[in-house]
């Protein structure tokens, strides 16, 4: 199991350091991307975007640190979850913004963001399962595989709008109806 969570932490570490790289690269933007999706009072959104901000940096931390690999899965499950029910909820309002969830996009919010949030929560959930799983010895081979498989994954997760944008492109390389439902 010791594979597995090498995995889980690679890919989770990188989809959450470049989430919050990218917002702090652009906290307003990503501040009024938040506003939009979320009904949240605009006094409370600078300090509300610097604190998601400052968690998902902090997942990135604790999974570095062998002592608190658990406790990182464990923050990264609990904002997966945390981001899905505010999806679903902006959905079920109608509001289909863009998520700056990656930087700036004009791709907007869809069932692929629910989707790839709980996807993220189940590799979190694995990655706890595995943590808790007795470890055998780990060779250097295993390690690089699980290592780019997480990378992999990682990067499919980040690109995931840009992926579907290939996939389903409208005329003049707009949105389709496809791609919007997605």
């Amino acid at each position: 199991m010791g594979y597995v969570l090498f995995g889980c932490q690679v890919l989770t570490g990188l989809v959450f350091v470049v989430a919050g790289i990218t917002k702090l690269r652009d906290v307003d933007g990503f501040r009024r991307s938040m506003l939009a999706l979320v009904p949240l009072p605009v006094a409370l959104s600078p300090a509300a975007a610097r604190a998601l901000i400052g968690l998902e940096l902090l997942v990135v931390a604790l999974l570095v640190v062998p002592a608190t690999v658990a406790a990182g899965l464990a923050l990264s499950l609990i904002l997966d979850l945390a981001f899905t029910v505010a999806i679903v909820l902006a959905l079920r309002a109608g509001r289909r913004a863009p998520c700056a969830c990656f930087g700036r996009t004009e791709r907007p919010l869809g069932i692929r963001h629910v989707v790839r949030d709980l996807v993220l929560a189940a590799v979190a959930l694995l990655g706890l399962v595995a943590a808790a799983a007795p470890h055998t010895p780990a060779n250097a081979g295993g390690l690089l595989v699980a290592g780019l498989a997480g990378a992999l994954g990682g990067l499919l997760v980040i690109l995931l709008d840009d992926i579907v944008a290939l996939f389903a492109p409208g005329p003049s390389g707009r949105a389709s109806s496809a791609e919007e439902a997605w």
